[in-house]
């Protein structure tokens, strides 16, 4: 998705390496692009994309982006597919993300689904109030929000089977 910190996250794999660029208030990431990386005697190979829009309005430009990406996947095979999402979203249950996960379906197949790990960024966020207004804890919250997205990616793949494991990620450099 569009705007929740894959490009930061990339520069944190990396050592805080500004091997990408990154902007908290603006895209930055426009076209894909491969950053390549040699780190403790291995090349790391990073497939960047711009995010995806969630607007219905916005499919012609979403699959052009995954049919992009696709042509870097014949080149260099993914090991692992990462899928962003940001941990401080307020949770939605109306299936928002479901168009964006189907187009990355339709673009790669179920398949890559089974490779795949959901990175929560902006993981050091405080959870927000429960629907009674009680503040909930931050295990819940992590466990909302991954069934949530784990939810809709077995919704998008058609595989109820499918459980992706959840990864969090902070990128801010005080943390």
């Amino acid at each position: 998705k569009s705007g929740v910190g894959k490009s930061s996250t990339i520069n944190s794999l990396l050592g805080g390496a500004d091997s990408v660029a990154a902007n908290a208030f603006k895209t930055e990431t426009t076209k894909v692009r491969v950053v390549t990386h040699k780190m403790h005697g291995m090349t790391l190979r990073l497939i960047d994309t711009p995010g995806l829009q969630p607007s219905s309005a916005d499919i012609a430009y979403n699959a052009r982006v995954m049919a992009d990406a696709k042509r870097f996947t014949k080149k260099h095979k993914p090991d692992i597919v990462l899928y962003f999402d940001r941990m401080d979203q307020v949770s939605r249950v109306d299936g928002g993300d479901l168009p964006l996960l189907k187009t990355i379906t339709s673009a790669f197949g179920a398949a890559v689904w089974f490779n795949a790990i959901v990175v929560l960024t902006h993981g050091s966020s405080a959870p927000p109030d429960g629907q009674n207004g009680q503040p909930i804890s931050y295990e819940m919250y992590f466990a909302q929000r991954s069934h949530l997205v784990q939810q809709t990616i077995r919704q998008a793949a058609g595989d109820a089977r499918l459980m992706n494991p959840v990864a969090l990620a902070e990128n801010h450099p005080l943390c």
